[in-house]
């Protein structure tokens, strides 16, 4: 038996090196953010959150927070991430 949750947040992880397009900002900014705050009726409105992650430490605190509140708002995770050699 499935259980069905409606989903009440968006978040949105991004992690790219500097100098690359920033398309995990520009998603959560042109489409996620705009669409829930502009158009999204107040009585079904979502939250949304973004992280710009550069290193390992705030990775794991970025999931660590979807982690803690995905048990108590039904949430959707993006991640835009691509290899880089020196993340530490």
């Amino acid at each position: 038996m499935s259980v069905k949750r409606k989903i009440n947040q968006i978040v949105v992880i991004e992690s790219l090196p500097d100098g690359d397009i920033m398309t995990g900002k520009e998603l959560y900014e042109d489409v996620v953010k705009r669409h829930i705050d502009l158009l999204q009726e107040q009585a079904i409105k979502m939250t949304h959150v973004f992280f710009d992650v550069k290193t390992k430490n705030s990775f794991i605190e970025s999931l660590k927070y979807v982690n803690t509140n995905s048990k108590y708002i039904p949430c959707w995770s993006g991640f835009v991430i691509r290899g880089v050699r020196n993340l530490t």
